[in-house]
């Protein structure tokens, strides 16, 4: 069993790695181009879908698990007001986005407004979220994969994290913008099919979605309220905290972050608004179905806590379909981790050493320089896990 279940994860890797490599080679013109936003315009349909892979990470079972069991269906909306946000704001500042074309969100403030304070602010967000911000995110991200890789894989803790690491500055390589939108389409394409795994193979060990609906019932009929109660006072103002920092957010920086290259890769304006609602769409979907997987589980006895997500994943799976479950874990951590890397790495090239400390920097040494910060993010964000 051992041996045949170490030739399927072979045979996993190798498979996902071929197709990997079948949609480089479709889009290897554009390698050395776009590196930080398309030269070619894009479909709606494959912002949309790119869209979808960066908001979603492989901390999402882990959360919403633990929300979940701790108040229920209800406790979601502290997830789903990132959901109001994020599919408002484009529906608002995406025309913008699309109209002034810029390379990168940052030189919005130029836009807005003028003088040496917008030059000081322009430079001090661009380092700040180069430097600082996405460095702490991508480390948490890389965190919780390897927390992933050490329950399904028995490695320990520090190599999980040192592997995890490793291979993301190799996958930075490659991180060109214009390349990366074909990779989230391809990443989708095995998130659905790894979704559709999941949700069979927790039907089979809960005796189905009825019967776990019919265990909450019984146990624990609260959890399966859809809205929170009137009266649940710090619910309602954590609530409302949380959308009001969005919102206030959006405004100040014009609702700019990776997103912006996802919808200035469109073809028309009326592209940008349906590559915003796709993952809107698609996210109710996926979230629903999430929750369902998580109710089956907690009724047929799943872990405690956040943790206890995956290991009822593993629990629930075939053997024989784990390694293409991490494979699907592993999806999510680098499509999101990247999108931060290439984002956190345009502001630097872009902003700060281009713009201000060579401004006669060619395409293939703002390649260079672009490629290497990706590297040694990846490197600083290893350390800091």
């Amino acid at each position: 069993c051992s041996t045949l279940h170490n030739m399927i994860a072979v045979l996993t890797i190798i498979g996902y790695l071929i197709g990997f490599l079948l949609v480089f080679l479709l889009h290897r013109k554009d390698w050395s181009k776009g590196l930080f936003r398309v030269t070619r315009k894009t479909t709606w349909i494959v912002s949309g879908l790119s869209l979808l892979m960066f908001s979603y990470s492989a901390t999402l079972g882990h959360f919403a698990y633990g929300i979940i069991q701790e108040t229920g269906i209800w406790g979601m909306w502290m997830v789903w007001v990132g959901l109001i946000g994020s599919g408002i704001v484009p529906f608002v500042f995406a025309p913008l986005w699309q109209s002034f074309n810029l390379e990168t969100d940052n030189q919005f403030i130029l836009v807005r407004f003028s003088g040496r304070g917008a030059s000081i602010l322009q430079i001090f967000r661009a380092i700040l979220i180069g430097m600082i911000i996405v460095p702490m995110i991508v480390s948490m991200q890389l965190l919780a994969f390897a927390h992933i890789l050490e329950a399904a894989a028995g490695l320990s803790g520090n190599l999980s994290i040192l592997l995890s690491g490793a291979i993301l500055a190799v996958f930075a390589l490659k991180n060109t913008f214009q390349l990366k939108l074909a990779h989230d389409a391809y990443h989708f394409v095995l998130y659905v099919a790894g979704l559709i795994i999941l949700f069979v193979s927790f039907l089979e060990i809960s005796g189905g979605l009825e019967q776990s609906l019919a265990y909450f019932r019984t146990v624990r009929p609260e959890a399966l309220a859809l809205i929170p109660s009137a009266d649940d006072q710090v619910f309602w103002n954590s609530f409302l905290v949380l959308f009001g920092i969005q919102w206030w957010s959006a405004q100040l920086t014009d609702g700019g972050g990776p997103e912006m290259a996802r919808f200035t890769a469109t073809k028309s304006r009326w592209d940008v608004v349906k590559a915003a609602a796709l993952p809107v769409v698609l996210t109710i979907g996926i979230d629903l179905l999430f929750i369902a997987m998580i109710l089956m589980s907690l009724a047929s006895g799943g872990g405690q806590g956040e943790q206890g997500w995956v290991e009822s994943v593993f629990r629930a799976v075939p053997s024989q379909s784990s390694p293409f479950i991490l494979l699907v874990f592993f999806i999510l951590f680098l499509t999101s981790a990247e999108s931060f890397l290439n984002w956190g790495s345009s502001l630097l090239t872009v902003d700060v050493y281009k713009s201000r400390l060579n401004p006669e920097l060619s395409i293939p040494g703002r390649n260079r320089v672009g490629i290497g910060l990706m590297v040694l993010m990846s490197i600083v964000s290893t350390v800091l896990a």
